[in-house]
C-alpha cells in the first residue's frame, strides 16, 4: 500500500481523543485516524450526503539545499513507531 502523509492541526479535544483511542486499542495515532476517517467517511456515503473536498493548497517549505526532503516520510514513519512504542509501556 502507497502511504500519502498529510499534515493537519487538530484541536486539543480531537488530539486528546485520538491519543486515547490509540493507547486503548494498542494502534498507531495514524491507524486510529484512518480508522476514525474511514468510518465517517463511509457513514456519510450510506446516509447520502455527498462529500466535497476541494484540493488542497500546497507551499513550498523553501527548506536548504543541502536537506533531503525525501526522506522526511521515513523520519515521520519512525518518529510514529516510537510513539507507538511509548504508548505500549
Amino acid at each position: 500500500m502507497h502511504e500519502n502523509r498529510i499534515t493537519f492541526t487538530a484541536d486539543p479535544f480531537v488530539r486528546k481523543s485520538v491519543k486515547d483511542l490509540a493507547k486503548k486499542e494498542g494502534k498507531s495515532i495514524s491507524s486510529a485516524v484512518n480508522d476514525l476517517l474511514r468510518l465517517a467517511l463511509e457513514g456519510k456515503k450510506k446516509s447520502g450526503t455527498e462529500l466535497h473536498i476541494d484540493e488542497l493548497p500546497t507551499f513550498d517549505l523553501h527548506f536548504r539545499p543541502d536537506i533531503d526532503q525525501s526522506r522526511f516520510a521515513d523520519v515521520l514513519n519512525e518518529m510514529d513507531l516510537e510513539e507507538f512504542d511509548r504508548s505500549r509501556h
